[in-house]
């Protein structure tokens, strides 16, 4: 059984994801570039790639916590997991 990663240490692997994504050399295009925009309020964001795909994370009921939003960004960017990307080509 895997040990379950701290919110630091799952932080860390987004940025890092983030990062790597950004820098591989993909065709003459250069990497992947994202941005964040809002979503449906509470503790949710709209998350954009440079294909002119999106996908949502976080809690949109109040009481959504970071520590939720960070295990959806984790689960999405580090792990695969999440909702799908939608567009795009």
């Amino acid at each position: 059984m895997s040990e379950e990663l701290s919110h630091n240490e799952k932080c860390r692997k987004i940025i890092e994801s983030i990062i790597s994504r950004c820098n591989v050399n993909t065709n003459e295009e250069g990497g992947w570039s994202i941005a964040f925009g809002p979503d449906w309020g509470g503790n949710s964001l709209t998350i954009f790639d440079s294909k002119g795909s999106h996908t949502h994370v976080g809690i949109i009921a109040e009481g959504g916590t970071t520590e939720e939003l960070i295990d959806q960004l984790h689960d999405l960017l580090v792990n695969g997991r999440g909702l799908s990307w939608e567009g795009g080509a």
